[in-house]
């Protein structure tokens, strides 16, 4: 009797593990099967989760004063723009678009990072109208804005 309790305990376990890892396989998401939406430049990046998220494209440039970045922020279905503008360093600098993987975007910041926040600072208001915006290329943006 007391051999059968830890057999069927150690049953047990196979079986939740194996059941565990069966599932974890089949809910898995892969970015990579996400189609690129026409509206969106090759050199934007995702940032976002299974559960939706934006595309974003940022620059530095050499004339604009530190800490200042250039940027969009696309829609991830729909084809107008969600923010086109500047963006200030608020948190955990330097950034380095080309270094540093942005983690998400709330609407007003992206994150990058352990604790890294870009701040958009141009007041932006989105446009349902496509023909606005059809491509938002950073180095378009006035620097005054």
């Amino acid at each position: 009797m007391t051999r059968v309790l830890p057999l069927a305990v150690l049953a047990a376990a196979v079986i939740v593990i194996a059941l565990f890892a069966v599932l974890t396989r089949s809910v898995s998401f892969d970015t990579s099967e996400r189609p690129w939406p026409a509206h969106v430049p090759a050199n934007a990046a995702w940032v976002g989760g299974a559960d939706g998220g934006v595309y974003v494209r940022i620059e530095r440039f050499p004339d604009d004063p530190p800490d200042l970045y250039r940027g969009c922020v696309y829609h991830e279905t729909a084809p107008w723009l969600a923010y086109r503008g500047f963006f200030s360093l608020e948190r955990n600098g330097p950034y380095s678009p080309d270094q540093d993987p942005l983690t998400a975007w709330d609407g007003t910041r992206l994150y990058f990072g352990e604790r890294g926040i870009l701040k958009a600072t141009t007041d932006y208001k989105p446009t349902r109208d496509e023909e606005a915006h059809p491509a938002c290329d950073p180095a378009s943006i006035p620097a005054g804005s």
